[in-house]
């Protein structure tokens, strides 16, 4: 099941009246307390994107960085690994791009490269930024006493394709992640 949580006490206003979960310390604390245990007992790994995943939930949680260290898979070491060796020159020119742009090669890149398919993740081509939304919505809601229904419709829309995209993103790293181990 996907459940998008918050922990950002700012952003709570805006979750509220919808699916999205409202979690404090302690609360995101049990949470992962259970994933992990999970984890260990049916042997499974604790999968993101980059280490920056990991980096925030011990902002939080730090005293289970041991744990989630220790059941932690960057996604990106495989698929990085076997694009480099499966596709050698799509894997140069998401490089030689990525260096034109300054920027690293992420999950969009490697889902766009048209070798993967992820149909359902086709809506996250574009410029939109997940941090500078949350970034807009936050501040809008630190001037607005929290109050969400005051905040501006196009940073409702920013909120709202926050949500979106987040999903989609989970969704993404999922099937990339499938489809590159099962090709192996």
């Amino acid at each position: 099941d996907f459940q998008l949580t918050v922990v950002d006490p700012t952003l709570y206003s805006a979750a509220r009246g919808s699916s999205v979960l409202k979690a404090d310390s302690d609360e995101l604390g049990h949470y992962m307390e259970g994933i992990l245990a999970q984890c260990r007992e049916e042997n499974r790994r604790l999968v993101a994107f980059s280490e920056r995943e990991i980096e925030v939930c011990s902002e939080f949680t730090p005293y289970l960085l041991d744990q989630m260290t220790a059941c932690y898979g960057n996604a990106l070491r495989p698929v990085k690994k076997w694009f480099r060796k499966e596709h050698p020159d799509v894997y140069g020119d998401l490089k030689a791009q990525a260096k034109k742009l300054k920027k690293r090669v992420g999950l969009k890149d490697y889902v766009e490269s048209a070798v993967v398919p992820c149909e359902h993740l086709r809506h996250l081509k574009g410029k939109f930024s997940p941090s500078g939304a949350a970034r807009i919505v936050r501040d809008q809601l630190l001037t607005r006493d929290g109050d969400y229904p005051a905040i501006a419709g196009w940073r409702k829309r920013r909120w709202t394709n926050l949500l979106k995209y987040n999903k989609a993103d989970c969704e993404t790293l999922r099937c990339l992640t499938l489809f590159v181990l099962s090709q192996r």
